[in-house]
């Protein structure tokens, strides 16, 4: 019997892409799968009726959704004054204020004052970024 098992091949006669077929299948016990996020219609929200959350876990699931927009963060409309994006280094943050900076200086400008405000707000938001790139 010991030698009839170890000469026992359950894949004999099987093509390499039938065995890989059957190896697949098994690994989710030969049941139809789905990439995550595909079948469901939207983010799940708790029924509070059914569900008694004495710890307040699940409040923010149970909350409405906010319609309000948040102005974004101070690092974020400096990110978009600079025209940069994420993931940002030093090294390109310093290259685009130096870019900025021959454009928008009031003396490249004859003394304009709009120039002026937007010189100010580049150097305002490249201390902040330099800032953020430090933490």
């Amino acid at each position: 019997m010991r030698q009839y098992n170890l000469a026992w091949d359950y894949y004999a006669g099987l093509r390499p892409e039938e065995i890989e077929r059957m190896v697949r299948l098994d690994t989710t016990w030969q049941r139809p799968t789905w990439p995550l996020g595909t079948m469901s219609g939207g983010r799940w929200r708790l029924d509070p009726e059914r569900v008694k959350d004495g710890f307040g876990f699940f409040e923010d699931d149970m909350a409405p959704p906010s319609r309000e927009r948040r102005p974004p963060p101070a690092e974020e409309q400096a990110l978009a004054l600079m025209g940069l994006g994420t993931p940002l280094t030093v090294e390109a943050l310093k290259a685009r204020y130096k870019d900025l900076c021959k454009q928008h200086h009031p003396d490249a400008n004859n003394g304009d004052k709009a120039a002026e405000e937007r010189f100010k707000q580049i150097g305002q938001a490249y201390q902040i970024l330099l800032d953020a790139l430090a933490d």
